[in-house]
């Protein structure tokens, strides 16, 4: 009788694993996308900024540094993205800095805290966004922090 049942049971469990592999495939394909789409948004801006090295925003550890020099702050502030908290504070400072770098409202690097609303965000600084100074991002104005 147990095996009438299991054998029952067996085209169910496949399809149910099947449906679990699909959503953890789209799920991961949904992950990737979004990455790709924020490492595009951080690369147009670190070009409006005349950053030296815009290709770091698709790299995981060295976009966070490439944020740094477009705002001109010292990579050691890297370290403290990992107190709780603070590093909120220093990331909604870092984005409110790039949007007034390009002539937004600084009020704009505050909503990046807020996760579907910094997306937005982030894309309005990257295409409404223009350089207010442009001289001012050198690899100079980076050095003056270190």
């Amino acid at each position: 009788m147990d095996w009438l049942i299991l054998s029952l049971l067996v085209p169910f469990l496949s399809f149910f694993s099947f449906l679990f592999c699909i959503n953890l495939m789209a799920t991961h394909i949904f992950g990737i996308v979004i990455t790709l789409l924020n490492a595009y948004i951080l690369f147009v801006i670190a070009r409006k900024l005349d950053c030296e090295y815009p290709w770091f925003a698709f790299i995981p550890i060295l976009n966070v540094l490439l944020l740094f020099e477009m705002t001109g702050k010292p990579y050691s502030w890297f370290f403290l993205l990992f107190v709780p908290l603070l590093g909120f504070a220093i990331t909604a400072m870092l984005w409110m800095e790039v949007a007034s770098d390009l002539g937004l409202s600084p009020y704009l690097g505050v909503l990046f805290l807020f996760p579907l609303l910094g997306m937005m965000s982030q894309t309005y600084i990257a295409w409404k966004g223009k350089p207010v100074n442009p001289g001012h991002y050198s690899p100079d104005r980076r050095r003056r922090y270190a």
